[in-house]
């Protein structure tokens, strides 16, 4: 994985500051950095070995006058480079940054047909001084960020991460009031193309820019998931959702160094793991797990089962600590948000303990929002039984619900009225999930607490074959007789421990956060007065977080958020 930069501007001034602005992410690759000036355009690049750890594969890379910064994989890279060598195409690397060049030189006439050509999670720019044109790119679901910053009149700056931004003459960070509205009532960040900051924008997944030499700027969509689904698949089998994900996962598992996963305990991460048991036929697997010390929510003894069903397991737990106000600041810096919730903080000590061992780790991203493994899914199934009046299978499903402890029905029940004003049923809720709400704020997570850390993550539910096809099965095969992840639970059939197959509850990376506030309530306080006269927080917010700290309310993800945005605020002393 990497860190890209790229400036574009007449001024010496702010081209000069490639280097300062490229190093800013040398932790997203600590291994190689490289330069390139060329007229107007400068570019930086900070790398991490994965694929060819030798040098040529460093980058900016060229090819017959096309420059690029690369940030990613390419799954399909030897596929794609047997093809360009068959019709005539040279290689001089091993690596997928070449293939990607190749590819452009071959396919760029058409952007959108050159991307679709593409398999795996990417975010790119490419220089062609033949055309005198840049093309920036994202892939389909925004697992690698990219971002862009006009200053200047007619400069443009891209960057992985935001904080790259800071070093450019004149950067004054002034805060989003619409995005900070959307984080403190909803813990929502880098909503479409908008992020936290005034006037920094992301390049929305699926889409790219192109900018020529008139320096007009152009945002396309090249990849629509929406109008990939239109249909339902109407003959589907559990066999196939099982064959896809051996395929995506075989391919995540391409790399020139070590490989380990995520390891929860839920269906997830366990296919991930005793799938990679049966393709390295019982090789050492690395697994990292969150642990709490509170029994009742500790996924120990699940990972126990895996590790007795998979012996190869070399397993590392990790027990998140009451120093959380001291990660907070390095939390925020690196995440370039407020953090929504403490959760963060497990998944950064997963990544920070993943960091001595391995290089690239993979995790279950995506597949609750695929499957509908979220509880909110049992309202959307709710909903769609109601207008389709189908009143014999709602009493039933209901009924399943009822009998479910680990299902709130009042919380359900709260769903499925929202989704019945929405008129939206699985399908839509997963594609909202997907592509609007859940996904990318967690991939922006991902990317970031493993990245903070040097780990490249990999997420082979979001192999878009893979998504596509289930985005597309019929909701009874999702959400169904009170059970989430229906054809996932089939599909993992003698694969993993049934006990794990056949799970009810839902954990995820838990962290204690309201025996935090009672350890550490006066560095709740002090932020909170923070925020409080610094931020300009809503009326709704501000008596809520008032009513929790003097009592008269119980403990609120509310009061963190708004911490958190203190801390953001600080950090990049936006106004």
């Amino acid at each position: 994985m990497c860190g890209i930069s790229v400036i574009i501007s007449k001024d010496v001034n702010y081209r000069d500051r490639i280097e300062e602005m490229t190093e800013i992410v040398k932790h997203r690759g600590p291994d190689a950095s490289g330069y390139m000036y060329s007229g107007d355009v400068a570019m930086g690049h900070r790398r991490l070995k994965i694929i060819d750890l030798s040098s040529n594969a460093n980058q900016p890379m060229e090819l017959s006058g096309v420059w690029i910064v690369f940030n990613g994989e390419l799954y399909n890279y030897l596929e794609l480079r047997e093809y360009l060598i068959e019709i005539g195409h040279r290689f001089e690397t091993d690596s997928d940054t070449e293939v990607l060049l190749h590819a452009y030189t071959e396919f760029g006439h058409d952007i959108g047909y050159f991307l679709n050509k593409l398999r795996g999670m990417f975010a790119f720019v490419i220089y062609d001084e033949n055309k005198k044109r840049i093309v920036a790119a994202r892939d389909r679901f925004g697992i690698k960020p990219i971002y862009y910053y006009a200053f200047d009149g007619d400069g443009v700056a891209f960057a992985s991460e935001i904080k790259q931004f800071t070093v450019l003459p004149g950067w004054k960070p002034k805060i989003n009031e619409e995005s900070k509205i959307n984080f403190l009532t909803g813990g929502t960040i880098d909503t479409d193309i908008h992020t936290m900051f005034l006037d920094v924008y992301q390049i929305p997944p699926g889409c790219y820019i192109t900018i020529t030499q008139d320096k007009s700027v152009r945002i396309k969509r090249w990849y629509d998931l929406r109008r990939r689904v239109t249909n339902t698949i109407d003959k589907s089998t559990f066999l196939t959702i099982q064959w896809l994900l051996k395929c995506s996962i075989e391919q995540h598992l391409q790399s020139d160094v070590p490989v380990g996963s995520c390891l929860s305990g839920g269906i997830d991460s366990t296919s991930i793991v005793c799938m990679i048991n049966r393709l390295r036929k019982g090789q050492k697997i690395l697994t990292v797990t969150n642990r709490t010390s509170q029994e009742k929510i500790d996924e120990g003894k699940w990972v126990d089962i895996v590790q007795q069903y998979c012996p190869s397991i070399d397993r590392h737990d990790v027990w998140p600590g009451e120093d959380i106000f001291k990660v907070l600041p390095q939390l925020v810096y690196h995440q370039d948000s407020p953090i929504p919730t403490s959760s963060m903080y497990a998944q950064w000590c997963v990544f920070q303990e993943a960091s001595k061992h391995v290089k690239v780790m993979l995790d279950g991203q995506g597949a609750d929002e695929m499957f509908g493994g979220y509880h909110m899914f049992h309202g959307a199934r709710l909903a769609d039984l109601i207008q389709h009046a189908r009143v014999v299978a709602l009493l039933r499903e209901y009924w399943k619900l009822f009998r479910d402890p680990y299902v709130d029905t009042n919380f359900v029940t709260k769903c499925a009225i929202g989704n019945l004003r929405g008129s939206c049923g699985v399908r839509e809720y997963s594609l909202k999930q997907i592509t609007q709400t859940s996904l990318p704020a967690l991939l922006h997570w991902e990317d970031r607490n493993s990245m903070a850390h040097s780990v490249e993550a990999r997420v082979p539910f979001l192999d878009h074959f893979l998504v596509e096809y289930t985005v597309a099965l019929p909701d009874h095969l999702k959400v169904s007789n009170g059970t989430t992840k229906v054809i996932l639970r089939e599909a993992m059939k003698d694969i993993i421990p049934e006990e794990i197959r056949t799970r009810r509850d839902k954990i995820g990376f838990f962290t204690p956060e309201q025996h935090w506030f009672e350890q550490y309530e006066q560095e709740f306080r002090d932020l909170f007065m923070y925020a409080r006269f610094r931020a300009g927080l809503p009326n709704s917010i501000d008596s809520q977080c008032v009513d929790i700290l003097s009592g008269q309310k119980k403990y609120s993800p509310v009061l963190w958020r708004v911490i958190s945005y203190a801390e953001f605020m600080k950090q990049f002393k936006v106004v």
